[in-house]
């Protein structure tokens, strides 16, 4: 009995080169279809489709995180994005004490007020309770990754990409469409810059210890905290 192989494409028969030259044309979208076509064309449109990646510092991010260490993608990854955001304060999760010292029912009134003259509608406005439970869970998901030290995977996955040259560490809003829902009483301010500085520091050093060359590193969307010489 034989097993007919299926003949190659006159595309599959170009030399890979001229396939990569092919690949910088076109749109991400129509490379994610071509990888589709045949192992083959996949093996050559992993190099761009995988040669930046982007992961977040959250529950889900750190999962993404595990999961490329499994793959195997990660001799193709060039250029690695981590966001981040701001850390909330741990008092957060205590119900009685982010009712006295964060934010109190009052001030929540008083912040309603200021939303509904600067032209709010009356139902965009989130009730005290529904803000807490918010920032309580956003909360109880960061410090399980603080606390337990899961972000610190970033100096594996760092070590396991040969190709990597470029650390960017992006800074976004933690709720980006209801940054309102936050007031800077929650924020654990300057802080947060430090541990995901220091968690991403220590992750290029063992990085370079091991020889992965990363030469490249990016603050993106960041406002560091401006510290007065002459005080």
């Amino acid at each position: 009995m034989s097993i007919d192989t299926p003949e190659l494409t006159r595309l599959e028969t170009l030399p890979t080169e001229i396939l990569y030259a092919v690949i910088d044309h076109l749109p991400v979208w129509q490379i994610k279809n071509l990888s589709c076509a045949s192992k083959r064309l996949r093996q050559v449109c992993l190099s761009t489709l995988f040669r930046h990646v982007k992961f977040e510092f959250s529950q889900a991010g750190i999962e993404g995180l595990n999961d490329l260490l499994k793959s195997n993608i990660c001799g193709y990854i060039a250029s690695f994005t981590y966001e981040i955001t701001e850390i909330l304060k741990p008092e957060i999760l205590d119900f009685v004490r982010f009712r006295s010292d964060i934010l109190t029912p009052d001030s929540h009134v008083e912040q309603a007020k200021d939303l509904y003259d600067a032209g709010y509608e009356a139902d965009e406005f989130h009730s005290y309770m529904a803000i807490y439970k918010t920032v309580h869970g956003i909360c109880r998901e960061q410090r399980s990754i603080v606390d337990e030290g899961a972000d610190l995977i970033l100096s594996s996955v760092f070590c396991a990409l040969p190709l990597l040259q470029e650390v960017r560490l992006s800074f976004s809003e933690v709720l980006e469409d209801q940054g309102w829902l936050l007031i800077p009483d929650m924020v654990i301010k300057n802080e947060f810059y430090k541990h995901h500085l220091q968690v991403v520091s220590s992750a290029i050093q063992r990085a370079r210890s091991a020889g992965i060359a990363i030469h490249t590193i990016s603050l993106l969307h960041f406002e560091l905290p401006f510290y007065d010489s002459c005080c």
